[in-house]
């Protein structure tokens, strides 16, 4: 785990007749190649380079490659003691809502960091990458320190064309392509589709690796990109195709000044970006120093700690818990009023036993109130209503009634609402979702009236078109919360069991084509129905309002909700 203490060894040889100055750290470059050119290996080179110099290095990889760093080319001596996060060869597991928390360790401990995203799916790693590039960009403006941050995949994370959902995070890489060199940030753009690449992220390029190109529609990109520079260069875009793997125009025609034919120079880490070959064997990155990992999880421990001391939901969740044992104390002292009222006079020492009983009652009421307004003012950022404050306790409807203890019970079709939700904590359904999984409709009246209920009593909430049950939902239910799918399999069988026959045969179509996706015509020859068809239409609207589906430019793929 580097410290970043140790002096700059001067100019980096990156190949045999080129040596970049060590300000390249802070630079912005980028490597474009075709599948196999080298431009993972070019790129891995430079960090290489960057971490013998002592420079702080961040790679982002959606692919799983850059644990190479660790481990020399012999598959056995020790590399860089650089962290890996997430990944099949992970030090620390990295989860979709830790980006934020990683930015702050990466910060605060000036260490480098391989950020494996392969094994998160597109929405978990979207927003990790949303939360980490918005929360390192931040925490820069106060910490100025060289660093450079690879971003393997490019298009992955600043994509020309935007999908919903996209816009943060792209914003944030612009930020920190853009901007990031006023706090010491420098950046490498990996790619092999540069016209996918958002022209105003590449366009910050200071430096062009190019390598092996053939496709048309990339070289077209790279000449609108040179052109743009106001530099002829077309017979180096013409000779993209013919250059052998490893070799590459360097071109920089304002920072280094120089176009130049280059052979990267050897790694010397094992190169976990070739292709495997039969007989290879896997190698997996030699470990971190006991005393690194421990000092990592330590730190990392911390900060979930402080996260959680100010998070206003967390703050909210222990001022409900007080006042639901504040509402359950109001109510044990009513009943113990109105016994002592009714009960006729006993001996002297009952009556003592009954007025200390009282007496602890009152005065735990009395402490639990003091502890509400001493934190209550640390919420006031916090939309809460205190209802104990007004003394009022959850009020009975249709789906639920209050029993002799003063408890709400509730009906069976709320709890079959709150079950299904309690086994997706901590994610949540959309409305159609539960009616579906509850044969419910979800737009009846008695299906709102159980929502109601179960949402004035907080067992569950809405937040972003989604209901997801709470932490009180979960303690109600108790030993009661069914188990959630956990594979794919059990995925499909949950879904199967709340489906029409005809919906379910759709989507097993379109679940068996895979990541390619399948276009409506052929989901219809794999159901034996006619596209056209009303009941069709129909079929395709259930899977479609359930979430099951998603459909872009006319191909359908399966949701992520059924790969758990």
């Amino acid at each position: 785990m580097s410290e970043h203490t140790g002096k700059p060894r001067g100019m980096m040889k990156i190949a045999s007749n080129v040596e970049l100055p060590i300000d390249a750290v802070t630079q912005t470059m980028a490597f474009i190649g075709r599948k196999g050119a080298g431009k993972t290996y070019a790129a891995i080179k430079m960090a290489e380079l960057m971490l013998e110099n002592s420079a702080q290095v961040i790679a982002l990889d959606p692919v799983g490659n850059w644990y190479g760093l660790r481990t020399l080319s012999d598959g056995k001596s020790t590399g860089f003691n650089i962290p890996v996060f997430g990944g099949s060869h992970g030090d620390i597991p990295l989860l979709p809502t830790s980006g934020a928390m990683i930015a702050d360790l990466i910060i605060d401990k000036q260490i480098d960091a391989i950020l494996d995203v392969s094994g998160l799916r597109k929405n978990q790693r979207k927003q990790f990458v949303t939360d980490f590039a918005e929360q390192l960009f931040h925490r820069k403006k106060t910490n100025r320190s060289p660093m450079h941050i690879f971003f393997e995949e490019a298009q992955v994370f600043a994509p020309q064309r935007i999908s919903k959902g996209e816009e943060r995070m792209l914003g944030a890489v612009e930020d920190i392509v853009r901007l990031g060199r006023n706090y010491g940030i420098g950046n490498s753009l990996i790619s092999q589709r540069p016209q996918s690449v958002n022209k105003e992220v590449l366009n910050q390029a200071e430096a062009l690796f190019l390598l092996q190109v053939v496709g048309p529609h990339e070289r077209k990109a790279i000449e609108s990109w040179v052109v743009e520079k106001g530099i002829d260069v077309r017979d180096m875009v013409n000779e993209l195709p013919s250059l052998k793997v490893g070799n590459a125009f360097l071109w920089s025609p304002q920072w280094l000044g120089i176009l130049k034919k280059i052979k990267i120079a050897k790694k010397k880490t094992f190169d976990a970006s070739s292709t495997p070959k039969h007989g290879d064997k896997q190698v997996s990155p030699v470990p971190l120093l006991p005393c690194d990992i421990d000092d990592i999880k330590l730190a990392m421990t911390a900060l979930v700690e402080q996260a959680e001391e100010n998070d206003p939901k967390a703050l909210k969740k222990k001022i409900a818990s007080l006042e639901r044992e504040k509402l359950a104390l109001e109510r044990r002292l009513k009943k113990a009023e109105v016994k002592s009222a009714r009960t006729p006079v006993k001996p002297v020492s009952d009556s003592v036993v009954n007025q200390d009983q009282t007496k602890e009652l009152e005065d735990m009421h009395k402490a639990i109130t003091k502890i509400i307004k001493a934190v209550q003012p640390l919420s006031s950022h916090v939309k809460i209503t205190f209802s104990g404050s007004k003394n009022t306790p959850i009020k009975p409807g249709n789906a639920a009634q209050i029993n002799n203890n003063g408890d709400v019970k509730f009906r069976s079709g709320a709890i079959r609402i709150l079950k299904e939700l309690a086994s997706r904590y901590p994610a949540g359904y959309t409305k159609p979702q539960v009616g579906v999984l509850t044969k419910f409709k979800h737009t009846g009246g008695t299906f709102g009236a159980y929502m109601g209920e179960l949402k004035r009593a907080e067992y569950i909430e809405l937040r972003n078109g989604l209901i997801y049950a709470t932490e009180q939902g979960i303690e109600y239910l108790g030993d009661d919360v069914p188990s959630s799918p956990t594979n794919h399999k059990e995925a499909m069988t949950q879904w199967r069991s709340s489906l029409r026959a005809g919906a379910y045969r759709m989507l097993e179509a379109i679940v068996n084509s895979g990541e390619t996706g399948i276009d409506r015509d052929q989901i219809a020859n794999a159901v034996g129905m006619t596209m056209t068809g009303g009941t069709f239409g129909a079929y395709l609207g259930d899977l479609r309002r359930n979430g099951l589906i998603v459909e872009n430019h006319g191909i359908v793929k399966a949701d992520e909700i059924l790969f758990p």
